[in-house]
């Protein structure tokens, strides 16, 4: 790997950082913002039953000095990195990332998988080693394909993807909430709609499936990685329009397809 191509994937990885920590901040999402919550919800994850078992999410949430330091590092990190590489910079975003991740996921009800793609991504910056970074990046580059191939193999190995009405009744859990509090509006209206035409979820679904298996290419050559990150982006939209889930966060593995 060249030093220019590296200093561009620094360049662009930290740089989408400053702005996503903008954009959660935003979002009154960042640790300071969490305000102690009370409903707790590890579910099956042992790392977060682990981390629940040693308080740590509490402690950050509870101490708003603690939490807001955090948020300070997740913010300045990244701008240090730019100003002066140093994977210990790296390393250590890495690690408040994590526990952003866990404490976010415990305390929203939900596991969070698109904040994967800045944790994972961020790795590759632990080494000062062109080499191993490079063999990094491609790591990373192959877990993003990886992820994306076996969620199709599981629609297709669930037989979820034989199943005309699955799509219809996974948008009927998705929407209810929203349709029950805002009736009449026109997002209301589209997602009635779509549960009402069963051939067109079907298609959303059907469309889903062959563009997450289409990843399994790049484990054979890269030559067709610009193709899949337009893939990516029509995946994410139509994913958006579909079932409200945003997986643009997800974003930051386009980085290893790109470069």
């Amino acid at each position: 790997m060249s030093t220019s191509n590296n200093v561009k994937r620094a360049k662009y990885f930290f740089g989408m950082a400053i702005v996503w920590v903008l954009y959660r901040f935003w979002g009154n999402t960042l640790f300071s913002q969490l305000n102690d919550p009370r409903i707790i919800t590890p579910d099956v994850d042992n790392s977060f039953w682990l981390l629940q078992l040693l308080q740590i999410p509490e402690f950050i949430t509870s101490n708003q000095t603690i939490a807001t330091l955090l948020d300070i590092s997740m913010l300045f990190l990244p701008m240090l990195y730019l100003l002066k590489p140093n994977r210990w910079y790296a390393m250590f975003f890495s690690v408040v990332l994590t526990l952003y991740n866990s404490c976010f996921s415990i305390y929203s009800g939900h596991h969070f998988h698109s904040l994967l793609g800045i944790v994972f991504v961020s790795i590759p910056f632990w080494s000062d080693n062109l080499k191993r970074r490079e063999n990094l990046w491609h790591a990373v580059r192959y877990y993003f394909l990886f992820s994306m191939v076996s969620a199709a193999l599981w629609k297709v190995g669930r037989g979820a993807i034989f199943d005309v009405n699955f799509m219809t009744e996974t948008l009927k859990i998705q929407h209810a909430q929203y349709i029950f509090d805002f009736p009449e509006s026109m997002l209301s209206s589209w997602y009635k709609w779509l549960i009402q035409s069963q051939a067109v979820a079907y298609g959303f679904y059907i469309a889903a499936t062959i563009i997450e298996l289409s990843f399994i290419v790049g484990f054979f050559t890269k030559k067709f990685d610009q193709s899949l990150l337009v893939l990516f982006l029509i995946f994410a939209i139509a994913n958006l329009v579909a079932m409200g889930v945003s997986s643009f966060e997800l974003i930051f593995f386009l980085l290893t397809l790109l470069f």
